[in-house]
């Protein structure tokens, strides 16, 4: 766990006391694939992503919820809904098998008040994470099916949990289902694009992933799309 938050820009100039003191108040779990990361008992902890994927959900309106994004590894979630607590209804569902550390959001800001340094570092990492996500939302609906599934490989690739192979291919695992839920349009959609990319060698299909093996192709079909709604700098 100590690991992991050193590596996160929010925790960077924390003293290895304090980093300390907040491992041994946090705990670190195993979330299988489709589980909640927190439950109504546990919404005043923070989370932050380990290993494997999880995906955002929000309620657009009372009863209908809407899949946004995906989250990775060294992704902090959970710190806007106790900030705003009553306002935001996001929950977070493991996409894949998901290793998180559960943070008591009490003693997180305790620490964080004792040092107006860690805030502003917090601040600046939590932004950039939001600013992601919202680059990912919105090349997720904009641009033509090819554009906004181009552009959601592409982005999902640049996240930590892929494997890249010996032939300096890159295997991103995510499901078609996946895809198609995070661009809201039915799975055969997604997988005719994908089909007509494999017989080009821009990407391989395989079970559960994808081989990415042209990304320069990929790159030119993303950036297609109107440049007010790609690549916005962070």
């Amino acid at each position: 766990m100590e690991g992991t938050l050193r590596k996160m820009h929010g925790f960077r100039t924390w003293s290895p006391g304090t980093i300390n003191r907040l491992v041994a108040t946090s705990r670190l779990r195993w979330h299988q694939r489709g589980d909640l990361l927190s439950t109504q008992s546990e919404d005043r902890k923070v989370f932050v992503i380990v290993t494997g994927h999880a995906m955002q959900v929000e309620e657009s309106k009372p009863g209908e919820k809407l899949e946004l994004v995906l989250c990775g590894p060294n992704h902090l979630l959970g710190f806007c809904q106790i900030l705003h607590h009553k306002n935001i209804a996001r929950e977070y569902i493991a996409n894949t098998d998901v290793i998180a550390i559960h943070i008591p959001g009490h003693l997180l800001f305790e620490f964080l008040d004792d040092n107006p340094q860690c805030w502003k570092d917090m601040a600046q990492m939590l932004l950039k994470q939001e600013s992601e996500r919202m680059q990912m939302a919105s090349g997720q609906l904009v641009g033509t099916v090819a554009q906004r599934l181009a552009w959601t490989i592409e982005k999902l690739a640049s996240l930590r949990s892929i494997r890249t192979n010996e032939d300096c291919t890159t295997c991103l695992q995510v499901t078609q289902q996946d895809l198609a839920i995070l661009l809201r349009v039915e799975r055969r959609s997604v997988h005719r694009m994908l089909s007509s990319w494999a017989a080009v060698n821009i990407i391989k299909m395989e079970y559960g992933s994808i081989v990415i093996l042209d990304a320069s192709a990929l790159r030119k079909i993303s950036f297609l799309a109107p440049p007010n709604c790609r690549r916005v700098a962070i």
